[in-house]
């Protein structure tokens, strides 16, 4: 998880402080398009092109002028938004990624909540 969010956003351990276990996880399965496997039936009849197992992590960022967040070559932007703005780019503008995001942050603040994730790290 380090290593993609210095090389998405260009932040690294000098302002972030990492959870030690992953928080949470999900798939993200991706089939071939319909007939492109030679399989009689359609994409739910085939094998899956790509299976992802997606961990989920958790970091304090501690601003500063060390570094700033910038977008990196798989990133069309990098953006500090609270969790009502996820919300309502999930809600109002339909943006899957916000749903899926909101979901890890709320759960991670329910984590917060009940004493399993430090408010501050230590």
């Amino acid at each position: 998880a380090a290593r993609e969010v210095e090389e998405e956003c260009g932040l690294t351990a000098a302002t972030l402080r990492w959870h030690p276990l992953p928080i949470t996880a999900s798939d993200a399965i991706f089939f071939p398009e319909p007939g492109a496997g030679g399989g009689a039936g359609g994409a739910e009849d085939e094998d899956p092109e790509f299976h992802y197992l997606i961990a989920q992590c958790f970091a304090w960022h501690t601003p500063g002028l060390l570094e700033e967040a910038t977008p990196g070559d798989d990133a069309l932007d990098v953006a500090w938004v609270s969790v009502d703005e996820l919300a309502r780019g999930a809600s109002e503008e339909g943006l899957w990624y916000s749903r899926n995001v909101l979901e890890v942050v709320q759960t991670a603040e329910r984590m917060i909540e009940c004493g399993i994730i430090a408010p501050e790290p230590s």
